[in-house]
């Protein structure tokens, strides 16, 4: 959970991936238990492409959309990104998994896999093709070394570990939600929250 911590870091925008322009929450929610979590963003892309590439198709920035799932209970993060700009022209589906290793539960494991499928650009489909497949390349390594910057960055705040999500323990879940959300509250549908015993009233006299 820690390393889901760290990836959230990087959003909205993060000077170390300088192609993320900025990033949107466009849907956000919670299980009533607390253990599941849906989040939706539509992010902002400057692709490193020749200008006039650029000003031939008419656009300076592309838009991706992203949905995460994140189960607690069973600690797996699912990643998945496709492209809204041009998506008649070109497929782009990326996908991520991070869970936890089944012999190990110190370890975390990492998934990645990306679908590009270029059927029509103007002509220029190979420059596509070489443009996305530089780019995604230089991605997948900076995203492995910002993800042990900011494990770094959690340690040095004094989080080291989290204690896992546990059924039944609505107050303990309810904490790590709050630090998963990092300030993002409220967030739908709202926790259920025990009700307090009220006390029978007093007879008179």
């Amino acid at each position: 959970m820690a390393k889901d911590m760290a990836y959230e870091r990087r959003f909205p925008a993060c000077p170390q991936i300088p192609v993320v322009v900025d990033c949107a929450i466009t849907d956000d929610s919670w299980s009533a238990d607390s253990s599941q979590r849906h989040t939706t963003r539509k992010c902002q892309l400057n692709v490193d492409a020749p200008y006039l590439m650029k000003k031939m198709v008419g656009v300076d920035y592309i838009y991706f959309n992203q949905k995460n799932h994140l189960d607690l209970a069973a600690r797996v993060l699912l990643i998945e990104a496709t492209n809204e700009t041009f998506a008649s022209k070109v497929v782009v589906i990326e996908k991520c998994k991070y869970y936890v290793h089944p012999e190990n539960s110190e370890w975390t494991c990492f998934e990645q896999s990306a679908q590009l499928d270029v059927k029509s650009f103007f002509g220029l489909e190979s420059t596509v093709e070489k443009i996305a497949m530089k780019q995604y390349a230089a991605n997948i390594a900076k995203g492995k070394e910002l993800i042990e910057v900011f494990m770094a960055d959690l340690m040095a705040e004094g989080v080291t570990s989290l204690q896992p999500w546990r059924a039944g323990e609505a107050r303990r879940n309810r904490e790590l939600r709050r630090i998963l959300s990092r300030g993002t509250e409220p967030l739908s549908p709202p926790p259920v929250v025990p009700a307090l015993p009220v006390a029978p009233p007093t007879p008179p006299g």
